[in-house]
């Protein structure tokens, strides 16, 4: 089952009131994006054979974190993907950018 979440926001500006909508996410199943999903099987190969417990200890992130990465289930901050997308040699983007996003501007 997918569900797709709205929010109406609205924001003043130089004393007006602008509303517009923000899509918050695509939600599949128990609640992680398809974004997620794609992110967590990019992680998982840009491990490959290393053990998750060298990444972790290399990037200073918790094992279970890292699961729930790799899992799609728990986004990483922006703090965490810089570090793994170093460690393994990559770039964010290549790491948590879908491609049509990386071409789109």
């Amino acid at each position: 089952m997918c569900e797709i979440s709205i929010k109406n926001l609205t924001k003043s500006v130089d004393g007006h009131h602008i509303k517009w909508y923000c899509l918050i996410a695509l939600k599949v199943q128990k609640g992680e994006t398809m974004e997620q999903r794609e992110i967590g099987k990019r992680l998982k190969l840009a491990r490959g054979s290393i053990s998750k417990e060298t990444v972790c200890n290399a990037v200073g992130v918790t094992k279970r974190s890292l699961e729930a990465y790799e899992q799609g289930t728990r986004a990483p901050r922006d703090e965490m993907k810089l570090k793994l997308a170093n460690y393994y040699g990559k770039s964010v983007e290549e790491l948590f950018f879908y491609e049509s996003e990386l071409h789109s501007e």
